[in-house]
């Protein structure tokens, strides 16, 4: 194990900043949960980071061999990291950089977001959409970016085994639907068809757009859907979570399809 260079700690703590995340094409994954995560899926790490005293955490990891790991005081470690009370492990990882010219889904789901500008909701989504075996999400340009720090732990490390298309406007929606003959059904609170009675095609791909809690999906996005589906209120309430009705939608629509 070798001690964080001033250099290194100075590059990596910039990684805070979305600019500084895009130049780069690096992001950080931090907090337990999140590592664990992420180290479950096929992409390698950069490098890993331990903060002093909490070497033992490694023991609990499967870091391959060869991926340098560095230590760092409790100090410098904050500096890297967001958490106001940092676990005190962190990985390095490469940002990928999918281009939508190369979407080509070939049945199953994917998930459209239109504007999740909540870190939390934005990661819990991709967090659910794991568990449902569904590895493919396009994100609008009003969308949070999904490798900043909260959004990554708030998916528990999921984000580094998901296909995130980013910038996807409801134009390239058209574009694909036409094109790769994509089924789209939209998600809203009233007046739509019940989740529970539609069953998707089995030959198309589903595409499920969901908007922002606070304005629901735009009126582009509502003329470009095949169907409009609402999960039935059987209590009181204005709405759900946006992360609940998310997992909802992909439990009842991955168990149809």
């Amino acid at each position: 194990m070798k001690t964080i260079s001033k250099t290194l700690l100075q590059e990596t703590a910039k990684l805070k900043q979305k600019k500084f995340r895009d130049l780069k094409g690096q992001y950080l994954v931090s907090g337990l949960n999140a590592v664990q995560g992420a180290l479950d899926s096929p992409q390698e790490p950069i490098a890993v980071f331990s903060m002093q005293g909490r070497e033992h955490l490694l023991d609990e990891l499967p870091v391959r061999p060869g991926v340098p790991i560095y230590s760092a005081t409790e100090k410098d470690f904050s500096r890297i990291s967001d958490e106001k009370a940092p676990q005190g492990i962190a990985l390095l990882m490469e940002r990928p950089q999918a281009n939508l010219d190369a979407f080509r889904p070939t049945g199953g789901i994917v998930l459209y977001l239109e504007a999740i500008n909540d870190p939390g909701n934005l990661g819990t989504i991709i967090r659910s959409a794991l568990w449902f075996g569904v590895d493919t999400i396009l994100l609008s340009p009003a969308s949070a970016d999904p490798y900043q720090p909260k959004v990554v732990r708030a998916s528990a490390g999921a984000v580094t085994q998901m296909n995130l298309y980013e910038q996807v406007r409801s134009e390239d929606l058209n574009q694909l639907k036409k094109e790769l003959n994509i089924q789209i059904a939209v998600t809203v609170v009233d007046g739509g068809r019940a989740l529970d009675t539609f069953v998707p095609s089995a030959e198309r791909t589903l595409l499920i757009a969901l908007g922002s809690e606070a304005h629901g999906v735009s009126d582009a996005l509502l003329k470009l859907s095949d169907v409009r589906l609402t999960i039935p209120r059987k209590g009181r309430g204005e709405s759900l979570n946006l992360g609940v009705s998310a997992a909802l939608c992909l439990y009842e629509l991955t168990r149809s399809k």
